[in-house]
């Protein structure tokens, strides 16, 4: 069974219940109430003790632990959850494994906030595929009730005085009974103190696509520590914010964030509502025990915007097609074009059935992709982007791998490899018509999308590795040479040579002939595996490399290593301006603009995580991972723009920016 979360006690210290639709007076229904009956067999799950009892001192928090043993195991991801209704228990809980992958532990802690004598109450125990809170989808056999009785001895008012030791009495002499003393009356604990709460922001204005929700996350400062000792509840009645809840986290210093999804299945329009924060005793879905300041409202606006927006598209002035990998031979992945965050709107989202090759290309009105997995069917496609829909796609057959697509010229190019399965392809834009097809060399590499410069195609090749030069119509093979075996790069092209770092050596080849013209040795090269994922980038008399966490500059001039950037992990290839070289640094956490000759760093921007891809124009860089892509202005240094889906990035010439997942190709106009 593997454990996703863990809720406790209605709403564990750490975590939300946030009732789309809920939150009024009593418990909303599919909340953490104890009233839901157990579906299906119980017996597979055991609990020890059952019945439950504890002894507890009043004002201490005593903990106790349950023991749970199941008889199988789940192959889902299960979510946990225990409740009580009464106030027996804290938020504070801890469920972990135990000795064999069929146990489970789980501490709980009485509530120092009961007075003396004894209580009952009932443990009520679900494992469900959703949110406990609402637990749509309980495990056969949830829910599990253990009964729980907890005894409080009154407060020790601190230990006894010594006595002299006692003299012996004569027998002769009666006992005199001692005077009884008058009974200790119980302590009641004063309330719990006030709680004041101030948020970032007195109200939200927030806006996303149909479909592609985003988080609302709001900070708060607390006027005292919550965690442990309050239980937090965000609520919406009017279905704004997903039923699944949210998340509340420490951020020390009685700082807090609170992160609530939104409701995807909303439809287009704009809404309006209020978030009512309640910070109680007891389950927030009741508050029969509201804190003394509790609850806070907060509104909220909610902007959401239509799946497709087909606005007429213009060329952006001076921006080429994006015709390979990070855009241009030089591979610099940037244009020299400003774009407005206000103007963005999602143009079109085409999802597939199938999984899409990393990389897409552009050309004219047109977006290239290759959809397939390896040995397996594969297909190169053609989609509008007028219209968002397939102009006309090409049935490769079964291959052994196909590489992502380049386009120029009225063409696309597209690699194949595997033995037997390599070659070059290529198709005509306006129908798929193969118009060339040339057997190429390699074993079971992958490369990236093939470099176009004046009519021809450049590509890594070879059997055991190389370079090789084909015409751009014909597809005939102009030269091949090897080098280092490493797959996972393309060259970058200019006027005399074509370049690439493979084995800790830069290489320049003569474009017209292949020959080695020169070479530099990085004597700083640490192997890292025998697949570069990254191109060289191509600068103003400088090269680039990026492999394994770090870069390396080469200065073409004087063709010797200018600088290094090594240590705290560089995360990819970066993207280079005319005045300016960006790269992820920090293990992708943040962005930096450094000087593109010395390396001198000129600024650092913070981001909200982990980002793994980069592309800019003239004043925004936009940063992506798996999940979502940010736009950060290059004045600033602030995210201006968040998008709900992550992957490889591409801008076309008609400004439309393409987000590329496995699954899900998103555009976004840009003007």
């Amino acid at each position: 069974m593997k454990i996703q979360k863990s809720f406790a006690a209605l709403t564990a210290s750490v975590l939300l219940s946030a009732c789309g639709g809920g939150g009024g007076d009593g418990a909303a229904s599919g909340s953490g109430s104890t009233g839901s009956s157990p579906s299906g067999d119980q017996s597979w799950l055991t609990f020890t003790p059952n019945p439950v009892a504890v002894d507890a001192r009043q004002g201490e928090s005593t903990a106790f632990t349950i023991k749970a043993h199941a008889s199988k195991t789940l192959a889902q991801v299960i979510n946990i959850g225990i409740f009580e209704d009464t106030g027996l228990i804290t938020t504070d809980v801890q469920v972990t494994g135990g000795a064999t992958p069929y146990d489970y532990n789980a501490t709980l802690r009485v509530s120092p906030l009961l007075v003396p004598g004894s209580r009952s109450g009932t443990l009520v125990v679900k494992l469900c595929e959703d949110d406990p809170l609402v637990c749509n989808k309980p495990v056969s056999g949830s829910p599990w009730r253990l009964p729980l009785k907890v005894n409080v001895a009154a407060a020790s008012t601190g230990p006894a005085s010594p006595t002299n030791p006692t003299t012996p009495t004569s027998p002769a002499d009666p006992v005199v009974p001692a005077t009884p003393t008058a009974p200790i009356e119980p302590v009641t604990p004063p309330p719990p103190a006030p709680v004041t709460l101030q948020f970032d922001q007195a109200a939200y204005s927030l806006s996303f696509v149909q479909g592609e929700p985003i988080n609302v996350t709001f900070n708060a400062v607390a006027s005292r520590v919550l965690v442990g000792e309050a239980q937090v509840g965000v609520f919406e009645k009017s279905g704004l914010v997903s039923s699944g809840g949210g998340n509340l986290q420490s951020k020390g210093d009685k700082r807090y964030s609170i992160d609530l999804p939104l409701n995807g299945a909303l439809a287009a329009g704009q809404y309006s509502s209020t978030l009512e924060v309640r910070v109680c005793q007891d389950n927030p879905s009741i508050c029969a025990q509201p804190v003394s300041g509790s609850p806070w409202k907060i509104p909220l606006k909610l902007t959401v915007s239509p799946t497709v927006n087909l606005t007429a598209l213009a060329a952006l002035p001076g921006v080429p097609s994006w015709s390979t990998h990070q855009g241009n031979a030089g591979h610099t992945g940037a244009i020299a074009a400003s774009v407005d965050p206000a103007k963005f709107t999602r143009r079109f989202n085409l999802p597939t059935t199938g999984q899409y090759a990393r990389t897409i290309a552009t050309d004219g009105n047109t977006i290239f992709a290759v959809l397939g997995s390896r040995f397996g069917s594969w297909t190169l496609q053609a989609i509008s982007e007028d219209t968002g829909k397939e102009a006309w796609h090409v049935d490769l057959g079964t291959l052994s791998n196909v590489n992502p697509p380049a386009a120029a010229n009225g063409k696309v190019y597209v690699t194949s490899t595997g033995h037997a399965d390599s070659f070059l392809w290529i198709f005509d834009q306006k129908n798929g018509t193969l118009l060339a097809k040339q057997a190429m060399s390699s074993q079971w590499e992958n490369y990236m999308a093939p470099t176009i410069y004046n009519g021809s195609v450049y590509s890594d090749a070879g059997y055991y590795g190389g370079m090789a030069k084909y015409d751009g119509t014909s597809a005939a093979e102009k030269w091949a040479v090897g080098l280092p075996q490493y797959d996972g790069w393309t060259p970058a092209v200019d006027g005399q040579y074509a370049y690439t770092y493979v084995g800790g050596n830069f290489y320049a080849l003569d474009g017209a002939t292949g020959a080695t013209a020169f070479s530099v040795n990085d004597p700083r090269f640490s192997w890292h595996g025998w697949t570069a994922d990254s191109s060289v980038v191509l600068g103003k008399n400088m090269l680039y490399a990026y492999e394994g966490g770090r870069l390396t500059a080469l200065n073409l001039g004087t063709r010797a290593i200018a600088w290094y950037l090594e240590g705290n992990g560089a995360v990819a290839q970066p993207a280079l301006s005319a005045s300016a070289l960006y790269l992820l640094h920090a293990n992708g956490t943040v962005l930096e603009a450094r000087d593109p000759a010395s390396g001198v760093a000129q600024w650092v921007a913070s981001l909200d995580g982990t980002y793994r891809q980069i592309i800019v124009t003239s004043n925004l860089a936009f940063v992506s991972n798996e999940s979502k892509t940010l736009a950060i202005d290059l004045s600033t240094h602030k995210t201006v723009w968040t998008y709900p889906l992550g992957g490889t990035l591409a801008i076309s010439s008609r400004g439309v920016l393409y987000i590329v997942s496995q699954q899900k190709i998103a555009a976004v106009n840009l003007q």
